[in-house]
């Protein structure tokens, strides 16, 4: 693993994908639920070589290196505490 061999195999879409898979079957009998996403940037305004690193805006708008990352929140309207887990 450490030769990249998965670096093709793990991209964003097949992640993304997997998880939505994942937590749709955990929550598919909930009658109603939220997913709020927040795209979050870190910021890592020194870094030149880091694997994978892009752009992403800084507190005051300008680009710099770092990562954009994806938090999300789910919340089940039935306040069922057997969501947990």
């Amino acid at each position: 693993m450490l030769d990249n061999s998965l670096k093709s195999v793990l991209d964003e879409k097949k992640i993304s994908d997997a998880l939505r898979v994942n937590i749709s079957q955990k929550l598919g009998d909930r009658k109603r639920v939220y997913a709020i996403g927040d795209h979050c940037d870190i910021r890592k305004e020194h870094s030149r070589k880091l694997e994978n690193i892009g752009k992403v805006r800084d507190l005051k708008g300008n680009l710099t290196n770092g990562y954009t990352t994806l938090g999300t929140v789910i919340v089940d309207e039935s306040k069922d505490p057997t969501l947990e887990g």
